[in-house]
């Protein structure tokens, strides 16, 4: 999520350069100004696009005309404004650009580029070196800052499962040398019983408790034992619950707002997926990315992602999956701004969900599936998005009463940002007491979470709440907010160079 403070200390029209300039003086970068003409962009119109890129990417940049001025005399722009600049770019011209294509080839460490080279759509990579250097990235970056990457808009043109597939039996994924240590089902156990912990801590704090321990996990213990000298069915066995596990971490990213992190999780978890000949992993992952694209506002990219997802759901998914995907389809669609098919898809999601049967694995006395669960809280909280982007704030605040009963106590930060949502569109719908009773429900909640969106939705409830402080309800919740002790809401120094 956004830092409080810039990582660029000059932004907003100093001095950035932070770097020595070639042959001892500058030279006018006429790369950069050349695309900037193509784009058809003034100086101010660039620096708002890399703002927005850096808001995406944890960095609370504040680029000005001014700043783009330097830049464009030869002034060396620091990290992670290179990395910045080239995705803002690439989404205007529709092509892919990297800094050096800017005039900025010697400016960005390896680590900062390496989000173009994830994608699916590049070929079968090194998902081990990808996942331990994400590994590395979390543990050296302070918390909720940004990583000095962008999230890559282009990445999200993935191939079809069937493109996928094809594709792996061409190129291989390269093998990793044999294990000394042997392996066998007591790891497989271990795994499964590891991710159960990492998911009840999620579901009860949020992403940004467990999001860097078990980054950490995967690239040091489970990843390395995906050797060639496993057999099959422990092959097998141990890359499903490394891929749920790659899936769980890219979700924790998401909802600690870390977003770059997040995709290029996603992105090796449709590698790992298409490795383990999983169509079902694959759709849920091209679900959870079309869900982080819509929430960072690129609706086509979502809907996209949200079309490919169901279309691989005919691979043999179950009857629940295919209803989440249905569900994530509707709000594609309403996002986007088509009605009709919005509301075929929410109601396919709905038959769906009824011919579930109604005694779950977890009745049954099995764990309960780590990805892709889908219930009626799941299914009303999406009802209650498509309803409010098309307009009916009633369904919308009905739909998420619905949920919230359906939705269990043990699932804490999900009642919490469902709460949050709840007041927001009660105060829009005037009623500012419910709405004030509301937001001391989710600020009661509030001081168990660790994650983005829970510090989010914090903000976004002050921010509402402004104009009403002189009603009392408004400032007993005001009041309510000052009060909490959590090191999450409070000002940090942001390095002066980048995580």
């Amino acid at each position: 999520m956004a830092a409080d403070t810039p990582h660029d200390t000059s932004a907003g029209g100093g001095d950035d350069s932070g770097g020595d300039d070639d042959g001892g003086g500058r030279r006018p970068n006429r790369r950069l100004r050349s695309l900037l003409a193509e784009a058809d962009w003034t100086g101010q119109q660039l620096a708002d696009a890399v703002n927005a890129v850096g808001a995406e990417a944890g960095a609370a940049t504040r680029y000005d005309r001014t700043t783009v001025a330097h830049w464009l005399a030869g002034t060396r722009p620091r990290p992670p404004a290179p990395d910045l600049l080239a995705e803002a770019l690439t989404r205007r011209l529709a092509r892919p650009l990297a800094p050096a294509d800017l005039g900025l080839d010697d400016l960005c460490p390896p680590a900062h580029t390496s989000p173009h080279a994830a994608s699916p759509a590049d070929g079968v990579k090194d998902v081990s070196a990808e996942l331990a250097a994400l590994a590395t990235m979390q543990a050296t970056s302070a918390p909720r800052t940004g990583t000095g990457a962008a999230y890559n808009v282009t990445a999200l043109a993935v191939p079809s499962w069937t493109h996928a597939t094809d594709r792996l039996l061409l190129h291989p994924a390269p093998g990793m040398p044999h294990r000394r240590t042997p392996i066998g089902p007591a790891d497989a156990q271990g795994a499964e019983a590891i991710a159960q912990v990492f998911a009840a801590a999620d579901r009860t704090h949020g992403g940004g408790l467990t999001r860097r321990p078990l980054g950490l996990y995967l690239a040091r213990d489970l990843i390395p034992k995906l050797d060639a000298g496993l057999g099959p069915a422990l092959r097998r066995r141990l890359l499903t619950s490394a891929t749920e596990l790659v899936y769980m971490c890219a979700f924790m990213c998401f909802d600690d707002e870390a977003h770059p992190l997040a995709q290029r999780y996603y992105l090796a978890a449709l590698q790992m997926a298409v490795e383990n000949a999983d169509p079902a992993a694959y759709a849920l992952t091209l679900r959870g990315m079309s869900a982080q694209a819509l929430a960072l506002g690129h609706h086509s990219q979502a809907l996209q992602l949200a079309e490919q997802a169901v279309a691989t759901s005919r691979h043999a998914l179950s009857a629940a999956r295919r209803a989440l995907l249905s569900g994530q389809l509707a709000v594609a669609y309403a996002a986007y701004g088509d009605r009709t098919r919005a509301l075929a898809a929410l109601t396919a999601a709905e038959r769906r969900l009824e011919h579930v049967s109604s005694t779950s694995a977890t009745t049954k006395g099995q764990a309960a599936p780590l990805i892709g669960v889908y219930d009626h809280a799941a299914l009303a909280a999406e009802e209650a998005e498509v309803r409010y982007l098309l307009g009916d704030l009633t369904g919308a605040i009905r739909a998420l009463h619905t949920s919230l009963r359906h939705r269990p106590a043990t699932e804490r930060r999900s009642r919490a940002i469902l709460l949050a949502r709840l007041a927001e569109l009660q105060l829009r719908a005037g009623r500012l007491d419910q709405a004030t009773t509301t937001w001391h429900h989710f600020l009661d909640e509030f001081p168990a979470l660790s994650c983005g969106r829970a510090i989010t939705a914090l903000r976004t409830m002050r921010a509402c709440l402004r104009p009403y402080a002189r009603s009392s309800a408004a400032a007993s919740v005001l009041h309510h907010a000052a009060t909490l002790t959590t090191s999450t809401t409070a000002p940090r120094k942001t390095p002066s160079s980048p995580d």
